[in-house]
């Protein structure tokens, strides 16, 4: 499944997290448009990223250092395309999904690699962040992309602040 279709298929499955919603993307550049963004219905829409262009409204070195704390939580984490280029792709998924709702959903789809991470390590991240897994393609061995869809089940996730690498370092 492409993210075309991974989308496509929220948007009939989802209709309360795409429309009027709170919605993070994930390495949201944009060569060619808002594409990702295009799904989405009047709502408010944060892209992060570790450039800076079209689709980015935050940038920042690792994702995960992103200070999202003051921010209300939101309905819908999206990351098409990249999270195989992420190389702190579990500590970035751990820590941002800390930020979606309760019976918020986190839609990913990346490229298969040997460098990116596989299913099933995405898949255990996700459950051990309180997600269960909705959606998601188990074998099909033809396609060249992962992608997985999870659903909150924790009641009342608690939004910590994320620390930066300078905090960290301060012991902040």
């Amino acid at each position: 499944m492409n993210y075309e279709e991974l989308l496509t298929d929220m948007v009939k499955k989802y209709p309360d997290h795409v429309k009027n919603a709170r919605v993070l993307e994930l390495f949201s550049l944009s060569n060619s448009g808002p594409y990702v963004r295009s799904f989405f219905t009047d709502c408010t829409h944060v892209g992060i990223d570790t450039v800076v262009g079209s689709g980015v409204d935050v940038k920042s070195k690792i994702l995960g250092d992103v200070d999202l704390s003051s921010l209300a939580k939101f309905d819908t984490l999206v990351s098409c395309q990249r999270l195989d280029e992420d190389p702190h792709w579990e500590k970035d998924l751990k820590k941002l999904s800390k930020f979606v709702k309760p019976g918020g959903i986190i839609v990913l789809e990346w490229a298969r690699s040997d460098d990116g991470p596989d299913r099933d390590a995405v898949v255990k991240v996700l459950k051990i962040s309180g997600f269960h897994l909705t959606s998601g393609d188990e074998s099909d061995e033809d396609d060249d992309n992962w992608t997985v869809v999870a659903q909150s089940t924790i009641p009342n996730r608690k939004v910590e602040k994320v620390k930066t690498e300078t905090e960290e370092e301060k012991g902040g």
